[in-house]
């Protein structure tokens, strides 16, 4: 996942440097490839790499390399000059937050979050942390239930990431399975992690999340009314965000929708929405009055690139967490019992992949929205 690589700070984390190594194995030297200003120059750009992708000798990596699907995958998460496409995301958000096309809005952020989250079996290093930007896009495009694939039921408490995505995910845990009757996890912890996190003047927009979590947690509407606008006027800071994503605040339209499922009805009627150009109140109520969403393409892949349409419209792998690899331990002279716990990008990559072939086979059809160019 991107999370680690948004917030290092030094270049000789062994891990960014891994993975920034995989993200251009197939870049170019040609300024003119460099200068694509269309859709359709994205496209050529993807077969190009794609076929780079295919006859290039990788033995030795792991199953997943033998998988055609994945080959494809790896090339949409790894393509150099995805920022041709999100321009285009970003336009077409404006304009549908501008007109009311909350429909098309909904395809728009799906199509954008799915493009930066594209399961490509690239390990960042992180726990399940590694996924709560991920869940906060998915949210604000497929609905509350897309949390429980990123976060399931048999999850632990995170341990292994960047301290504020751990400390909002735990919240969010919290959230989702402790209940008065019952505390799954350690919410005094969680909740004191929280608190002095907030105090500190780093990092302002992950600390409107915070605020606004432990408001849904605590039952505390003048805690989240206090976080939400710190967040949508520190959400553009965030680094690495692309163009699509600074069109809209996906993080306040999700967190709208986690408190609509666990304020009481007074509670919520007792937010007070801000006034921001990133944010919008009636696509948030658009939301709340339908029961279902099927993810619509607004851009379809030709070609050979086809299969795509398909593979953008399974649904998201589930969070699959293993330990990391023995060598790491030796090199960095660990005993074992310090093993750290990190997602098991391998598996759930292939798991994302079987199901596309379930669908597949079973003649799912591919939704392609109207009317969108």
């Amino acid at each position: 996942m991107w999370v680690l690589d948004l917030f290092c700070k030094t270049k000789k984390c062994s891990e960014c440097n891994t993975k920034k190594s995989d993200s251009t194995s197939f870049d170019t030297t040609n300024k003119e490839e460099k200068s694509e200003k269309t859709i359709d120059d994205y496209y050529l750009k993807l077969k190009i790499f794609y076929e780079r992708f295919k006859h290039n000798s990788r033995t030795g990596l792991g199953d997943k390399y033998k998988e055609w699907e994945y080959n494809l995958l790896y090339t949409l998460s790894t393509a150099s000059y995805s920022d041709v496409m999100y321009r285009e995301l970003a336009k077409k958000i404006k304009s549908a937050v501008k007109n009311n096309e909350f429909e098309k809005l909904r395809a728009l952020l799906y199509q954008s979050v799915f493009l930066k989250n594209v399961p490509n079996g690239l390990s960042g290093g992180c726990d399940h942390s590694g996924r709560f930007f991920e869940v906060m896009g998915y949210i604000s495009c497929l609905g509350f239930d897309s949390i429980y694939r990123c976060f399931p039921k048999d999850i632990p408490l995170c341990t292994n990431g960047y301290p504020l995505t751990v400390i909002n995910t735990n919240l969010l845990l919290c959230i989702l399975y402790n209940n008065a009757e019952y505390k799954k996890y350690d919410e005094t912890t969680v909740v004191s992690k929280a608190e002095k996190r907030i105090l500190t003047k780093s990092d302002k927009a992950l600390r409107g999340v915070t605020m606004c979590l432990l408001g849904i947690l605590k039952h505390d509407v003048a805690k989240f009314n206090e976080g939400l606008p710190i967040l949508l006027k520190n959400y553009n800071r965030i680094g690495l965000l692309n163009e699509s994503e600074k069109a809209l605040c996906q993080f306040a339209i999700s967190l709208v929708v986690i408190a609509k499922k666990f304020f009481t009805e007074k509670e919520f009627h007792d937010i007070v929405f801000p006034e921001s150009k990133n944010f919008s109140r009636q696509y948030c109520e658009y939301i709340f009055s339908k029961d279902s969403f099927e993810p619509k393409i607004i851009y379809e892949y030709p070609d050979e690139l086809s299969p795509l349409n398909q593979l953008l419209l399974t649904p998201i792998p589930i969070t699959k967490l293993t330990k990391e690899q023995a060598y790491r331990i030796a090199y960095e002279g660990l005993d074992e019992n310090d093993f750290k716990t990190i997602l098991d990008e391998d598996r759930m990559v292939m798991d994302f992949i079987l199901e596309y072939r379930a669908r597949k086979q079973n003649n799912t059809p591919v939704s392609i929205a109207e009317n969108t160019r």
